[in-house]
């Protein structure tokens, strides 16, 4: 017989059994595979990705700590545009600066949404999307139901 071929466990006669452990098996979300390497004829793969940052924490951040920097890295190049102004510096180098400040929105919502589904942490991905298209979309349902109700 070769080692690849399932046998029939009746008649062996070894009694079968069966393994159980915590975070394996059809509850835990992960799909069994054959292994044929063995006598283990039925096995789990082996786990991946144990630890690092949690999905939840991965969408908080895409939600929250991601368009805070963002905004205060705009506002960081707003703050230099309007002392350039003051100053009486160039006219071209105040409108580089707010242009800068004005594109870091752009870039980072397209740039983090790519890295997000590019790197594996599509829920960071979804926070950023929730940040900038679902919760816009929200609050012009509810200025449209406010207004239909106080009409």
């Amino acid at each position: 017989m070769e080692d690849s071929e399932v046998y029939d466990s009746v008649n062996d006669d070894k009694p079968e059994s069966i393994e159980i452990s915590s975070g394996s098996g059809l509850l835990a979300g992960r799909t069994p595979y054959w292994k044929d390497d063995s006598d283990v004829v039925f096995t789990m793969p082996p786990a991946e990705n144990q630890g690092g940052v949690s999905n939840r924490a991965w969408f908080a951040s895409g939600m929250f700590l991601a368009p805070a920097a963002m905004w205060v890295i705009s506002m960081i190049f707003f703050t230099i545009a309007d002392s350039i102004y003051l100053n009486g510096g160039s006219e071209d180098l105040e409108w580089m600066m707010n242009t800068i400040g004005t594109m870091v929105w752009p870039v980072g919502i397209v740039g983090s949404v790519i890295w997000g589904f590019t790197k594996g942490n599509k829920n960071f991905a979804f926070g950023v999307l929730t940040t900038f298209v679902g919760a816009p979309i929200l609050l012009l349902i509810l200025l449209i139901v406010a207004i239909l109700i106080l009409a």
